[in-house]
């Protein structure tokens, strides 16, 4: 006898477009988070544009790779380590040098490079945050047997800078303006506060240059070249608003609804959808700044090597990397300059006239700043795992009269939690089967997923992530008659 339970995890409605554009984003403050925050592209009725924040470069490249993004915002260093492993992308724009958006941030007690000697260090792996720890450490004379460089997501970096077991990081966006906010360890002492201690402009300065480009996956920009072009005017069209406005009008840092300021809060509102609380003074305050770090190119000086060599950027980060012993092919040599030259697709930029990207937003009546995208977000009062019990580890008997509904927790269009284990054993009563049937599944892939198990065994009888039709899902039901069934729901720590 099948005993039904069912998974429902509650997302955004679909809309009713024929295409679905995703693209992957950081939780920077930049001119190009006006277009996601206003709903900007999605001006016409038959696509959809979602954009899904990504940890690191890294996954957004592994996720274009796979299909499961179409363009993205990626780190020159995860760039170069996918173009050279033949990977299946390409950089279509600049998106921006980094400036002094991106940092080694230490403990103030730690004044130079050198003061690193037996400490703590910790960055993403293979980001362009990792580039610029090795970059500081060899231009130091030092080497990794002389600090402990450990590799640590974004949001572990700010749980080990609160706790003090990191001395410093390299970092970006809102894990950035953690650690220069908050001091190491709740320290009262002044010698503990967060401090740029290396630039990502210095390490420049030192022939290693970073950058962010836009890159698409080649299946999208092959079937899709015109939806590509629309997501570089976008950000080609909010960056040179950005610089030709000065900092003044939408860009200002004081807030008057419909008046100024406009843009830097959709720019705070973006870099802090992290935060439970609402966006106020602070976080205007420190977007203003974040986007001041960054060096946004024209459409030009995209196209000009005397302003950025994409090819040798890419090529020269893949080879440091290859003598840190993180990529195994050499990549260095005049033979493999027109690989990279390849991978850096300059047709879109180059068909672009200057009426494409030069209007400012105010005179464009299709442009509305107070216009708010849907945003899933987790809301707090929702429970972490929906069950009638209430807990996180549930058993549950079954019978037929009454199938038991098991659900993610989020309530309406709300984001479900992260960071979750919430698991549920299924017994069905005696010479009876468990059936599981699953109604909804979207999660994001391959990070968060549904996975069932034989209890009795430990063997997986199913893994499930990311977006799936209810229809092509196979039923799933206990290998034996009055065997016990687990379901486990988990989720990693980024929203």
């Amino acid at each position: 006898m099948a005993i039904l339970a069912a998974l429902l995890l509650p997302a955004l409605a679909a809309a009713q477009c024929t295409t679905r554009i995703r693209v992957g984003t950081f939780d920077e403050a930049t001119p190009g988070a006006l277009a996601i925050m206003t709903d900007w592209l999605n001006d016409d009725a038959d696509e959809c544009w979602t954009f899904y924040r990504q940890p690191s470069g890294g996954l957004s490249t592994a996720k274009l790779e796979s299909g499961d993004l179409d363009l993205a915002y990626v780190g020159s260093t995860p760039y170069a380590a996918a173009t050279a492993r033949r990977g299946a992308l390409k950089a279509v724009a600049v998106a921006h040098k980094k400036g002094e958006a991106q940092a080694l941030i230490t403990r103030a007690r730690l004044e130079e490079p050198k003061d690193l000697g037996g400490t703590t260090v910790a960055a993403p792996y293979v980001s362009t945050t990792h580039y610029i720890a090795l970059a500081v450490i060899a231009n130091a004379g030092m080497d990794l047997t002389e600090l402990d460089l450990v590799i640590m997501s974004p949001a572990d970096i700010v749980a080990a800078w609160d706790a003090g077991t990191i001395d410093g990081a390299c970092v970006w966006g809102s894990t950035m303006s953690h650690l220069l906010n908050n001091p190491w360890g709740g320290s009262a002492d002044a010698l503990d506060q967060g401090r740029i201690m290396v630039p990502a402009e210095t390490v420049a300065d030192w022939s290693y240059e970073t950058g962010n480009v836009v890159a698409a996956s080649d299946a999208f920009l092959a079937a899709s070249p015109e939806l590509v072009k629309k997501f570089v005017v976008a950000v080609a069209r909010t960056q040179n608003d950005y610089v030709k406005s000065v900092q003044t009008g939408g860009w200002s840092e004081d807030y008057n609804p419909g008046v100024q300021g406009d843009y830097n809060d959709a720019a705070a509102d973006f870099a802090y959808l992290v935060s439970d609380s609402a966006v106020g003074a602070f976080e205007r305050s420190d977007a203003f700044a974040r986007l001041a770090r960054f060096e946004f190119l024209s459409v030009a000086d995209q196209l000009d090597a005397d302003k950025i060599d994409v090819p040798t950027m890419t090529q020269d980060s893949a080879y440091f990397f290859y003598e840190q012993k993180v990529l195994a092919e050499d990549p260095s040599g005049a033979d493999q300059v027109s690989h990279y030259e390849n991978y850096y697709d300059k047709t879109i930029l180059t068909g672009l006239t200057t009426s494409d990207y030069e209007p400012l937003l105010a005179t464009d009546t299709a442009f509305s700043a107070t216009n708010e995208a849907d945003v899933q977000r987790e809301v707090a009062s929702d429970p972490t795992c929906a069950d009638p019990t209430g807990a996180t580890s549930t058993a549950v008997t079954v019978t037929s009269t009454t199938p038991h509904t098991f659900e993610d927790g989020s309530t309406g269009t709300n984001a479900y939690a992260n960071d979750t284990d919430c698991r549920w054993q299924f017994t069905p009563p005696g010479g009876n089967y468990v059936s599981l049937d699953i109604t909804k599944l979207m999660s994001e892939q391959p990070d968060d997923g549904l996975e069932v198990y034989d209890t009795q065994s430990g063997d997986l009888l199913a893994a499930f992530t990311g977006r799936r039709d209810p229809a092509a899902l196979p039923e799933i039901r206990s290998p034996t008659a009055g065997g016990k069934v687990t379901a486990r729901w988990v989720t990693n720590s980024y929203d």
